[in-house]
């Protein structure tokens, strides 16, 4: 049988700034996507029906899956007649705000759109992505993006240059809900912070997009959840450029000078936090072509 390996890479947002709510209850944003090189990956195999197995036994592995659900839906709109195992080998931490099932999902369209031969533009793929979560077509188009919506319209950026990265999980997970619940009105913002991080990126300015590093869930984060802070503290302290929570948590990201740099952060912040991964920024050109 067919079979082709393919990685999913994880995300992480400069910025990100919820604009409103929306009469559908869900919320305007604005944000800075960047992709990183940390990634899973999936094994997809020609098979007679829908399959996902993976190497970390705390991951619903059911038809809920966004892995899964991916395969579902390019099956059902593209080639009925088919059918794929995936076999998955995470190392985005889950719940984290990395976008590690979007991920996933976005893998599982392109592999499938290369595996199968289907043709689909990476526009008609990202197109199926946002049916199925608003971070899958950012995790498609991949390096640097500007998304507003509910953060599925996406414009590319200038591309930044390798940057190295820490990342630290505090070692609880916050689900996008208990996220969202605990913004206020005054957590609001009017995309001052995303439009300022943009023209940095545009100007090559790194230090100034380092400083304007923003999250609108670190606040509120941090009053239940002082890990969060306590974290960025360590961070700073090591060196790095700045530090912020990424998506709606709870993992922690510095920007560091270089991959030297990194490390010695990473050191200082594993002293109370084991679970600490040097990676860096990843560009589109990077890539692979749908």
């Amino acid at each position: 049988m067919a079979e082709l390996t393919v990685q999913a890479y994880a995300k992480i947002n400069l910025t990100l700034e919820v604009v409103r709510r929306l009469p559908s209850g869900y919320h305007e944003l604005r944000t800075v996507f960047q992709q990183i090189a940390l990634c899973d990956d999936l094994v997809l195999e020609d098979s007679n029906k829908i399959g996902l197995t993976c190497n970390d036994t705390s991951l619903a592995i059911g038809s809920g899956n966004l892995a899964w659900r991916a395969a579902a839906l390019i099956v059902s709109r593209c080639c009925p007649q088919r059918a794929v195992h995936i076999h998955l080998h995470k190392r985005i931490p889950i719940g984290g705000g990395l976008g590690g099932g979007s991920a996933d999902a976005a893998a599982v369209l392109v592999g499938l759109n290369r595996l199968w031969n289907l043709g689909l533009t990476r526009q008609e793929l990202m197109a199926l992505g946002a049916e199925l979560g608003m971070d899958v077509p950012f995790c498609i188009l991949g390096g640097t993006a500007l998304g507003t919506g509910r953060g599925e319209d996406l414009t590319p950026l200038p591309p930044l240059p390798p940057l190295a990265l820490v990342l630290a999980h505090p070692g609880t997970s916050v689900s996008t809900a208990q996220a969202y619940a605990g913004l206020r009105p005054h957590h609001m913002g009017n995309g001052e912070a995303t439009a300022a991080m943009v023209s940095a990126i545009s100007r090559g300015d790194m230090r100034a997009v380092a400083a304007g590093l923003y999250n609108v869930f670190e606040q509120s984060l941090m009053s239940h959840l002082p890990a969060i802070g306590r974290i960025k503290s360590l961070m700073l302290e090591g060196g790095a450029w700045n530090a912020a929570l990424t998506g709606s948590g709870a993992c922690v990201f510095a920007l560091a000078g270089s991959p030297d740099e990194a490390e010695a952060i990473a050191a200082a912040v594993r002293r109370e936090f084991p679970d600490v991964i040097v990676t860096r920024t990843r560009e589109a050109s990077e890539t692979s072509q749908v």
